[in-house]
């Protein structure tokens, strides 16, 4: 009986030292849940300073699209800042500022096409110039756009809702 109590005594420790080995508890696979959730408050708060001023950009780039009728760029701008939102509310705040800098991107080529100026408050400042000199190329930006939910140009003219961080 006590051989048999311990063998089952050496195989019990057996199984919990090769399980603890198995199971790696500092190794991580994909993305955390929320990055700067907590950590970096100031990034939280450019993201949403970024994606407001852009949004007000984009509601110039439909007022310019809707008189002047040239609605090129348009749909990569909204595409572009309703991603941005999407990565704001998951806590991706760089990531999000990086979009919306690309959406506002589109949006003054959308208002310049249609001859129109951009006003001036909305170009680059200090703070977006720092981001957007780290941020990825423009193409794999786009890449990363889902045009399914976007919708089609001409209706985007009248589309209001869910461009800026406080709506």
């Amino acid at each position: 009986m006590k051989k048999w109590l311990m063998g089952l005594l050496v195989a019990a420790l057996v199984m919990t030292g090769s399980l603890s080995v198995l199971a790696k508890p500092h190794r991580f696979y994909g993305r955390p849940e929320k990055p700067y959730a907590g950590r970096n408050h100031r990034v939280r708060e450019d993201a949403r300073y970024v994606i407001h001023r852009t949004a007000q950009t984009i509601y110039d780039a439909q007022r310019a699209a809707e008189f002047g009728r040239r609605y090129d760029g348009l749909r990569w701008a909204i595409g572009h800042q309703q991603r941005a939102r999407q990565l704001y509310d998951d806590g991706w705040y760089q990531d999000a500022i990086y979009h919306s800098l690309r959406a506002r991107d589109f949006a003054v080529q959308v208002i310049q096409a249609n001859r129109e100026r951009p006003r001036r408050e909305l170009f680059l400042n200090e703070t977006e110039r720092r981001y957007s000199q780290n941020a990825p190329k423009k193409d794999k930006l786009d890449i990363k756009l889902d045009f399914a939910k976007v919708g089609d140009e001409l209706k985007l003219v009248r589309l209001k809702l869910g461009l800026d961080i406080n709506q």
